[in-house]
């Protein structure tokens, strides 16, 4: 599907298929005036407020159109059906579906942090001497990524919410080779990173999430919000973050080797690829222990391994 309105041919066969941000752009245009043509209709800049519902079932929603003045009457769309395809971080839906006891079941996650390295590194660590070859995607290799999993076992880590021990996952997700950081929150007093790379992967940064997984268990603290104790824990740690950066979406970050000591001896950073701005923080004091320590003592594995 995404060949057949202007995706390159080579995300067929490659084992590792990536389009690259700069080229999903013209896709998303392409699929959406398909969809029109087809006699969808496509609303931006509304919000989903609520459900109509009658005699037990949902015939519609309600909607507020950010465009229009404040206190402007919402609109009500009815409908023979309604299809709810939501990502994470939907937040306000989930509670407009417990207004309406909908069954909602919360399930096991991972929380982490970006970890960011010259590329150039990667290159070295993957290739060896052929890392040379490279040439910032333009080459006869490709850049070099990683993907790393760690399981901290019984007795490494202890959980102070449950006060036993527990196996933990630790794992890098979205490892974005040539790429750089950027800014995920929906709320300036909450704040989330991801990666991206562009199609050439040429920027002299990598990063990767490197999370571990939590569970109920770990939302206990936050029990009296019901199936959103885990959405609370999420919100808990990204303000804390936000708090942490000081405002205006700036990051909090410390160098790997200062993390893992449990200390900030640096007050100036390299540089990065986050564009918003960094700020040295103690980010060992950011989650609870059992989270800190998990990543610290897998960073460590991974730092043997590679």
């Amino acid at each position: 599907t995404f060949v057949h309105f202007g995706g390159p041919p080579n995300i067929l066969i490659d084992g590792r298929p990536h389009l690259g941000t700069d080229k999903l752009v013209p896709l998303l245009r392409n699929f959406r005036h398909h969809l029109r043509e087809l006699g969808v209709a496509i609303r931006f800049n509304t919000r989903v407020d609520d459900f109509i519902v009658e005699g037990g079932q949902v015939k519609g929603v309600v909607v507020s159109d950010s465009n229009l003045q404040p206190g402007s009457v919402d609109q009500k769309l009815s409908f023979d059906a309604v299809v709810l395809a939501v990502g994470h971080s939907a937040r306000d839906t989930y509670s407009m579906l417990l207004r309406h006891n909908v069954d909602v079941t919360p399930k096991n996650f991972s929380v982490g942090l970006r970890i960011e390295h010259p590329q150039e590194l990667i290159n070295n660590i993957q290739y060896s001497e052929l890392a040379a070859e490279v040439q910032k995607g333009r080459g006869r290799i490709p850049v070099a990524d990683y993907k790393v999993v760690k399981s901290i076992g019984e007795g490494d880590v202890k959980n102070d919410i449950e006060q036993v021990d527990q196996n933990r996952s630790c794992y890098s997700f979205c490892m974005c080779p040539g790429g750089q950081v950027v800014l995920t929150s929906t709320n300036p007093l909450e704040l989330c990173v991801n990666g991206m790379s562009f199609s050439r992967r040429a920027s002299k940064w990598a990063n990767s999430a490197l999370v571990v997984t939590v569970s109920s268990h770990d939302f206990e603290p936050f029990q009296s919000h019901g199936s959103l104790a885990g959405v609370e824990f999420q919100r808990e740690y990204e303000r804390r973050a936000a708090m942490m950066g000081g405002g205006n979406f700036v990051v909090p970050a410390q160098c790997v080797t200062d993390f893992i000591s449990n200390k900030l001896s640096v007050t100036t950073l390299p540089p990065s690829s986050y564009r918003l701005g960094v700020r040295p923080s103690k980010l060992h004091e950011l989650f609870p222990p059992y989270i800190t320590e998990a990543l610290q003592q897998s960073i460590m594995m991974i730092d043997k391994e590679v």
